[in-house]
């Protein structure tokens, strides 16, 4: 089962590592044979009609998490102005219908043709280019392949949206294809413009095999979710159902983004549920540990003047200061365990400073004051880093 990729969830580093969640429509206006502006950030936008001309605005996002973002199949002549950003978490961000690409196939293969960029083989069409092995355009039998219908896409997408970089977030097997796509489109002089596959590892069972149904299918997302849900519901029977879906939500997307994405790794639900390992149950008891203190402490009348901090507390404040460091690693790499790791860092951090004195034995009004101050400030830190991470804090455990 391929491993599910959150990449596309990391925010981006704003003046003060602030953040907050946009509110997300469920689909965009769909546009049939109209000129239309999409305005507001959504998912799905689906075109439609005769001749649509399409404008997505400066600063909106179509993101999509499970579905293609945007689809062409039920249109012609559509025109599509991207001044924003189309993103999914599929490996299709954008979907023409199949006679949108195909049809600029034969002509990119004459073109190809003429300037000696590919040649016959046995009548197979190969890439000219001195590689190793040969690049594949066509079969024998005239047939095309994926890398055909890319290349085609490629030319799409320069024509009528327009772009300057294209992630491509595939698991690590298809790491051959994405070279020769990328090293063609080079060769055969389509662009020069930014493309980089996104490869990532598979999830496996305990054992290490590929997580498989009883019926030897591939096992889908859905069904770990439930079992999952099940297993966290069995440890704790009196969490609402509310919490025990935002725990197994967190359990499934932090266990995989704590792994570096590039490697397999093995899914056993006791050691990602344990409230004491580097799991998702045990930075959601960090952060709720952390909002109940400040609900048992009234500090209405405290104000924060001076900080008093013992070693502890200065390891704290450290690497609560980091945050836009681990957050711009994970952005510029595409590699959302450096931000995982470091949530799971300061969750540790945050025990070992809860654990250390009891804030309701304090009488010092400066020293309670740093104490509250270190705590809000680890609660925001985390909530952001939680977010960015497509986490939803949980308000009890």
């Amino acid at each position: 089962m391929n491993k599910r990729i959150s990449l596309l969830f990391l925010c981006l580093c704003s003046d003060l590592c602030l953040y907050s969640q946009q509110s997300v429509a469920a689909d965009c206006t769909e546009a049939d044979g109209n000129s239309v502006n999409i305005a507001a950030d959504c998912q799905s936008l689906s075109i439609t009609g005769d001749s649509p001309n399409v404008t997505i605005d400066s600063g909106v996002t179509v993101n999509s998490t499970g579905v293609t973002a945007v689809t062409t199949a039920g249109s012609s002549n559509a025109s599509i102005t991207n001044n924003g950003t189309i993103s999914a978490t599929t490996n299709r961000a954008f979907r023409t219908s199949g006679s949108d690409v195909n049809e600029l196939i034969p002509s990119m293969i004459d073109n190809l043709l003429n300037n000696k960029k590919i040649i016959n083989d046995n009548g197979a069409l190969i890439s000219s280019a001195d590689t190793d092995p040969k690049i594949l355009i066509t079969k024998s039998d005239g047939s095309y392949l994926y890398i055909t219908t890319d290349l085609a896409t490629i030319l799409y997408r320069q024509k009528n949206i327009g772009y300057d970089k294209a992630f491509y977030i595939v698991d690590n097997r298809q790491s051959l294809h994405f070279k020769q796509l990328f090293d063609s489109i080079k060769y055969f002089d389509f662009n020069n413009f930014y493309h980089e596959h996104i490869a990532y590892g598979t999830l496996n069972d305990s054992e290490g095999n590929p997580f498989k149904t009883r019926d030897g299918g591939t096992k889908p997302l859905s069904e770990l979710f439930e079992e999952t849900y099940d297993f966290i519901k069995n440890i704790n029977k009196s969490l609402d159902k509310s919490s025990i879906l935002q725990l197994t939500n967190s359990v499934l997307t932090y266990s995989d983004l704590i792994t570096n994405r590039k490697t397999d790794y093995k899914f056993d639900l006791e050691k990602f549920t344990n409230v004491n390992g580097k799991t998702g149950v045990y930075i959601q008891y960090s952060q709720v540990r952390a909002k109940k203190l400040l609900e048992n402490v009234s500090n209405e009348n405290i104000k924060f003047t001076k900080l008093i901090a013992n070693d502890i507390d200065r390891k704290l404040l450290s690497k609560l200061y980091l945050f836009c460091y681990f957050l711009e690693q994970s952005y510029l790499l595409n590699e959302p365990h450096h931000l995982a790791n470091y949530l799971y860092e300061i969750s540790n951090l945050f025990n070992q400073f809860y654990e250390n004195e009891k804030l309701s034995e304090i009488t010092n009004t400066n020293h309670l004051s740093s104490k509250l101050f270190i705590t809000k400030l680890f609660l925001t830190t985390s909530n952001n880093v939680m977010s960015c991470l497509g986490i939803t804090p949980v308000n009890k455990m």
